[in-house]
């Protein structure tokens, strides 16, 4: 085993020595899934005016440039015909991702900090401000200030790196934090400091390798993705990429919780079909061991093959997504997951766990311009992600991998934007969430009882939300949003015939330096 270990990690430094010294190496840095640039070039996929795997992000930013150019050379043939705000939304992405498209464009977003080429070496440092305020009907006010720091830079031609790094101030009390804060957050009198993103990256044409600390995002769903997710915590992983038009593979092995021997290994295959289909199939396994399988370190090992072979009894999950660009404007998204899936249905009689998701996006919808709707609806089965071994359960530091609303419920999302004036939006949306008993903690081996229950099972929690917000860019610098939205919870924590309801006033400003 120690072999096998050994073995990745000098195969690792090969090939970035490989990358720094190649002529075609080229690195990029990832686009933040936080990133405002993602909902717009959603909105352009929609729209069929640039092509992007929405599956499988963050995206990097060479990929985003390299659709952008294309988009705005299809502009200047006059090709495309785009509204004022997506003109406007455009000239953002050219000026965000200008050092990769090799221009200078105009301000119309804040410039770095600090961004310079000395020698070989191009490095770049910004920071950001924001300060958040939340007023309810049931809770004191509460409040939060971020602070956000980035350095990033590229050795020629060849790696990339950054590195970020948080501090929040909030109203938190030192116990509150110990019951919500991560393991490697320290907090002091209100303060957290958090590093979040930190790697080291390169791209061949068509491979790309990636060691550090990132985010990950499989599926193609907006408001939330079955398999892998941003609900949980920043991996600590060795990722890899293969790009092969149509194809795309994408493999990356992490170390869940240091300190615990918990690994965490996935694989991704994507292909590019005829009249605008997107097709993915994907497989995860999560396990305790003192190192790193060595079967879960081949990015071609099927995994459950792998631990038939080994005789071990570890997580493993499977995913099928699909995306269809419909028409221009209309794309519709479907992802299925296998938990477990029992065959044969000889006693004991074991539960299946199936997860499904299905949403739309419609851009201008009926001839409105300048519009976005979203839907989408999203459902868990009793036992998804539990597992007979705890430690084998399907989060990362108290937070599930996969789609946050964990097993036993399902939800409804209901969402539209609609821009006033390239600066300006409005904002409104609609949700419905049931909840069962079913607990991510509570394995099917350990409640047992009957393996089918009615859905949701037991005492079914409902919420139902309506909110409407508003946003505006004030300059190349300054953004500002709020919100206004009210939620009605019947038997809420599964109390029988108890209803709550609670109304949220938010505020938020954010300042680039």
């Amino acid at each position: 085993m120690e072999r096998a270990v050994g073995w990745l990690v000098w195969w690792t430094a090969l090939v970035l020595a490989v990358g720094a010294v190649s002529t075609l190496a080229q690195g990029s840095r990832n686009v933040p899934l936080s990133h405002w640039s993602y909902e717009i070039l959603d909105r352009f996929d929609a729209k069929g005016l640039v092509e992007l795997n929405q599956a499988h992000r963050p995206y990097t930013r060479r990929q985003v440039a390299d659709a952008v150019r294309e988009l705005q050379r299809d502009v200047e043939r006059g090709d495309v015909q785009l509204s004022r705000a997506d003109r406007h939304w455009l000239a953002k992405l050219v000026h965000e991702f200008d050092h990769e498209l090799g221009v200078s464009a105009p301000g119309v977003v804040d410039e770095p900090l600090l961004e310079t080429q000395y020698s070989e070496v191009y490095f770049l440092a910004d920071a950001s401000l924001a300060e958040s305020l939340l007023l309810s009907n049931e809770e004191r006010p509460d409040y939060a200030t971020f602070l956000d720091l980035l350095a990033a830079g590229q050795l020629g031609e060849g790696p990339v790196f950054e590195q970020t790094m948080a501090v929040r101030l909030t109203r938190w009390d030192e116990d509150t934090w110990r019951k919500v804060g991560r393991p490697d957050q320290q907090f002091w009198k209100g303060a957290t400091l958090v590093l979040d993103r930190g790697y080291w990256a390169y791209d061949l044409p068509w491979f790309r390798v990636e060691v550090g600390r990132d985010q990950v995002w499989w599926g193609p769903g907006h408001f939330g993705a079955l398999l892998i997710s941003d609900e949980s915590y920043f991996f600590d992983m060795v990722k890899m990429d293969l790009v092969l038009r149509p194809v795309e593979f994408s493999f990356f092995l992490a170390e869940l919780e240091p300190g615990e021997r918990r690994f965490f290994s996935a694989h991704r295959l994507t292909v590019r079909l005829p009249w605008g289909f997107d097709v993915g199939i994907a497989e995860a396994v999560l396990y305790g061991a003192e190192r790193p399988e060595p079967l879960y370190l081949n990015p071609l090992s099927p995994y459950l093959v792998a631990q038939m072979v080994r005789g071990r009894d570890d997580q493993i999950l499977w995913s099928v997504d699909l995306s269809w660009q419909a028409l221009d404007g209309v794309r519709l998204d479907g992802e299925f997951l296998i938990d477990d899936w029992q065959y044969e249905k000889d006693p004991p009689v074991m539960p299946d766990k199936f997860g499904y998701l299905a949403g739309c996006y419609l851009a201008d919808p009926l001839g409105l311009q300048d519009t976005d709707v979203r839907c989408e609806y999203a459902r868990l089965d009793k036992w998804v992600y539990t597992q007979e071994q705890i430690e084998n359960t399907y989060e990362h530091r108290g937070a599930i991998i996969g789609h946050e609303l964990g097993p036993d419920a399902d939800r409804l999302d209901i969402e539209m934007e609609h821009r006033l004036l390239p600066f300006l939006g409005i904002e409104a949306g609609y949700r419905a969430t049931r909840h069962g008993e079913g607990d991510v903690h509570l394995p099917f081996e350990i409640e047992r009882g009957t393996a089918f229950p009615p859905f949701p099972s037991g005492i079914v929690e409902r919420k139902d939300a309506l909110w409407l917000g508003g946003w505006a860019e004030v300059g190349a610098r300054l953004d500002l949003a709020a919100e206004g939205s009210w939620q009605g919870t019947k038997n809420p924590d599964h109390d029988d015939g108890a209803y709550a309801s609670e109304w949220l006033a938010r505020f938020w400003v954010r300042l680039d330096f």
